[in-house]
């Protein structure tokens, strides 16, 4: 597999790259999910406000939203389950090509 200048990669280091993407998605996603439940927060506040001053349309859009809110915060621990589901496969596929590669080496030893 060869790089941007033709210099070949090894699977090593495409595992490694591969992962520190993965990684950096798992954390966009906490760190959207984190904001969703600040929001989550304000929209109750906002909510039981409504609620006191009896503006019962008010109430129901602002329950509508934080319906939504909830359903992409499951979402995004779906998504982010999936992620890191991915990055222990790449981590596995990676000690087996290490495993691959030593006990080739061991069997050419063993030839000579």
């Amino acid at each position: 597999i060869k790089g941007i200048f033709g210099q070949k990669k090894s699977m090593k280091q495409l595992v490694r790259q591969q992962k520190r993407q993965v990684d950096k998605s798992i954390r966009q996603l906490d760190r959207e999910r984190a904001s969703l439940e600040k929001e989550e927060a304000k929209i109750k506040i906002e909510i039981k406000k409504m609620a006191k001053k009896n503006q019962l349309k008010a109430v129901n859009t602002l329950a509508k939203d934080l319906v939504r809110i909830r359903k992409n915060q499951e979402k995004f621990v779906g998504m982010t389950a999936q992620l890191r589901g991915i990055s222990m496969q790449m981590t596995e596929m990676s000690s087996t090509v290490a495993l691959q590669q030593s006990m080739r080496s061991a069997t050419r030893a063993m030839m000579v």
